[in-house]
């Protein structure tokens, strides 16, 4: 009897009405002489009932009482991890996935999770341990070999980061963070034409990543293909119109070198056209931002105008947009660089584009604490932009959490199976 009550309650979650299996669950476990097993099913049932009512305390109090009967089941230790992450529960995440490994130590999806949270928490170290972990009990576990890249780049592993965000691309070609996190290496050591390939192919793979575009135009402005990189930074503008970064960009990218006085009479030509576009939509653009994010976005403006035997105080002078203190804008900018023609620098250009399936202001964003890093070398001929090192400061989230949700209830409370494809993603700042 209780069995075809449990299955019922299965049935109506699926079917989205999540009150009438809340007020079923309710029923059954207000019954005296319940099986265990049976009150088990339908604690872990009535949790994922009050989770999709956005009641995460409520559900993670029923999954409580659920291991609190059976404290083998991997799964839904998992489970309670994720839930406690997104309630911003982190010691108890990571002190439930850490359950999930103990219960199950081949569970290639809890030891990546457990790298997610303690990542999140800090410990860096432990985190690549644990993914490693992952991708050691599961080798086809694409998001892992993803997130390993990305921790071990973050630690300032780059050759070992290379190869795991290879391979996580090798074993799933839509793994956006690893195309993100391996262009801004590549991006790093200069290798442009394939760092803009990932940049483009993560764009492609979500239409609404203001970001990837954003980077595909930095990395296209540095090889000099001006009209390309304003292509790619209208597009960030028009998937986010409120990037500013991107109207920056479309509006004061400038030539590396110019390779004539005509060039650079041009590209001086362009910037001032730039500088009237900054003015006419900037206010309009940046009303209402929160100012935290303002400083960020405009902190990338940043550039140096060199001379090319003219006087371009008066345009440095024009596009001090900044809020007092938000930037580096210097003074003698363009004395810094006399002689090597128009050059830019900027945060959200040079910040770091790799995060795991981060979203549109994870990437490039100046950290207030520890800078990201985003590198690149001078050529032989002294053209490139040279940019500072920079490292993450650990974000409140990262990667993704995945949880096994089996179709029935058997496979819920029965047999552990390996892992599904569903995903979760952290509510904080992308996980």
């Amino acid at each position: 009897m209780s069995s075809a009550r449990l299955s019922a309650i299965q049935e109506r979650l699926s079917a989205g009405d999540t009150q009438g299996a809340k007020l079923a669950a309710d029923a059954l476990l207000s019954e005296t002489g319940i099986a265990a097993a049976d009150r088990f099913s339908a604690l872990v049932l009535r949790s994922r009932a009050h989770e999709a009512q956005n009641d995460l305390a409520l559900a993670i109090v029923d999954l409580d009482g659920a291991l609190a009967l059976d404290p083998t089941q991997a799964r839904i230790w998992n489970e309670l991890g994720i839930l406690c992450a997104d309630a911003g529960q982190a010691d108890r995440a990571i002190d439930a996935f850490g359950h999930a490994t103990r219960a199950d130590a081949g569970y290639a999806r809890a030891w990546n999770n457990l790298g997610n949270a303690l990542r999140s928490a800090g410990r860096l170290g432990d985190a690549i341990a644990a993914v490693e972990r992952a991708v050691a009990a599961d080798p086809k576990y694409a998001l892992a070999w993803a997130n390993l890249g990305t921790l071990r780049r973050e630690a300032g592993d780059d050759h070992g980061a290379e190869p795991a965000l290879r391979r996580a691309l090798e074993l799933d070609g839509r793994q956006r963070g690893a195309a993100m996190t391996l262009g801004g290496l590549l991006r790093e050591r200069s290798e442009l034409v394939a760092a803009a390939a990932l940049f483009a192919k993560a764009a492609e793979l979500d239409p609404r990543d203001a970001n990837a575009c954003l980077q595909l135009g930095g990395t296209r402005s540095e090889r000099d293909d001006l009209a390309d990189a304003r292509a790619a930074y209208q597009e960030a503008e028009r998937r986010d119109p409120r990037m500013l970064r991107a109207l920056l960009g479309h509006a004061l990218t400038l030539p590396m070198v110019p390779d004539s006085t005509s060039a650079a009479n041009a590209a001086r030509a362009s910037f001032t056209e730039g500088l009237s576009l900054l003015e006419s939509q900037m206010p309009s653009r940046a009303a209402g931002m929160a100012s935290e994010r303002l400083i960020d976005e405009l902190r990338w403006s940043n550039f140096l105008l060199a001379y090319q035997g003219e006087d371009d105080r008066p345009l440095q002078a024009r596009r001090q947009l900044e809020p007092d203190n938000a930037g580096h804008d210097q003074s003698d900018a363009g004395e810094a660089s006399r002689g090597r023609g128009f050059a830019e620098q900027g945060d959200a250009e040079n910040g770091r584009s790799d995060g795991a399936d981060a979203g549109p202001y994870r990437i490039g964003r100046a950290d207030r604490q520890r800078l990201e890093r985003q590198s690149e070398q001078d050529d032989a001929a002294g053209h490139r932009r040279q940019r500072q090192h920079r490292r993450h400061q650990p974000r409140k989230a990262f990667g993704v959490f995945e949880t096994d949700r089996p179709a029935d209830l058997e496979q819920t409370v029965g047999e552990q199976h390996s892992p599904g494809h569903d995903q979760r993603i952290d509510h904080g700042d992308g996980c």
